[in-house]
């Protein structure tokens, strides 16, 4: 006669049973079931390990990688040797979508905003917070940066189309250009007090800060802070986006 082997119930939440005609086949499909248990919870595991991971690095709304995996890539590379450079994007204005239009429309602007974001500097964008992008960009010149620079706020600043509508964009870069090694923060204050700048000329406009030739002149506390080193602020450069 039929011997029956008990159901074991996956982390899916199925249950499994095995037939066999025999006390021998009754084991084997037993140990087939302990295998097929085993399988599926580590498959589970890598997928929640996969979901955890990318929680930790990812932004959840736009895709882009998140504040922390930002600063840990931008320390790494400012402790190595090479030229890079940091800039802010300040998206001007999404508080005031938010309340007029609802905070949906404000995440599809972030979302937009992110993937013209990602198609001009590819991994090396992040979602710092709020309103507000950052990126890095490694072994370019400081004309090189800049002229990057532009171009992603030529593309950020058009126009975005939701439905019928199309959304006006205002944006602001405060980009820094520097030799590594270097503290990673003071170049995080410096594209900081670039961008602020920017922002509060009230056009589209990139705030270029190159940091080598203008740290030469300032004093060793100027240095400690040289976001608000008037020697940093004389030196900006930037051009409107009309």
């Amino acid at each position: 006669r039929a011997s029956s082997v008990s159901g074991q119930e996956l982390r899916s939440g199925a249950v499994i049973t095995a037939w066999s005609a025999d006390p021998i086949g009754a084991e084997r499909a037993e140990g087939f079931l302990a295998l097929v248990a085993t399988t599926t919870g580590a498959v589970a595991s890598a997928q929640l390990l996969g979901k955890l991971k990318r929680e930790a690095t990812q932004d959840a709304l736009t895709g882009l990688s998140n504040r922390h995996h930002f600063t840990a890539a931008l320390e790494r590379a400012a402790a190595a040797e090479g030229r890079l450079a940091v800039g802010f994007v300040d998206v001007v204005g999404l508080r005031a979508v938010n309340e007029h239009n609802g905070h949906a429309v404000g995440d599809q602007e972030l979302i937009a905003l992110a993937r013209r974001l990602r198609s001009v500097v590819g991994t090396a964008g992040a979602r710092y917070g709020g309103d507000r992008f950052v990126f890095l960009l490694p072994d370019l010149s400081a004309p090189d940066a800049a002229a990057r620079a532009e171009v992603l706020l030529t593309g950020l600043s058009m126009p975005i189309a939701l439905g019928v509508a199309r959304l006006r964009i205002d944006v602001s870069i405060g980009l820094v250009t520097a030799v590594a090694p270097r503290p990673h923060d003071q170049l995080l204050r410096a594209a900081d007090a670039a961008t602020v700048q920017a922002s509060a000329s009230g056009v589209r406009e990139v705030v270029h800060v190159d940091l080598d030739p203008l740290l030469g002149a300032l004093s060793s506390e100027d240095r400690l802070d040289v976001s608000m080193s008037p020697a940093v602020r004389r030196g900006v450069r930037g051009r409107p986006v009309r």
